[in-house]
């Protein structure tokens, strides 16, 4: 902040399913990769469910590979970072992009 202001940086995590909460956790840091791990790891009902499925503020390569190794029994379902921008009109027609 520009302004002298200090922002608390919170995140708070839910699991649903049928869209009722079966868990919350509240982490002190504001990005969201970094939270995925103790989320499932303190998560009791987790054995209940075979899919795990977020945003892609979650994809990054630690949480994937995690999940193989960890998880290997469930799907998952977590977009890369990029995924929807790439799938703009103005990124396609970027050509200063290297994928173009």
């Amino acid at each position: 902040m520009k302004n002298g202001q200090l922002k608390p940086g919170y995140n708070i995590q839910a699991a649903t399913t049928n869209q009722y909460v079966v868990d919350f956790a509240l982490y002190p840091n504001p990005t969201e990769f970094k939270t995925l791990e103790p989320f499932l790891k303190q998560m009791p009902t987790l054995n209940k469910f075979d899919k795990i499925v977020a945003d892609a503020g979650y994809g990054s390569e630690y949480n994937h590979s995690m999940l193989e190794k960890e998880y290997p029994d469930k799907k998952y379902y977590i977009p890369y970072t990029m995924y929807e921008k790439e799938k703009t009109r103005k990124y396609k027609n970027d050509p200063t992009k290297l994928a173009n």
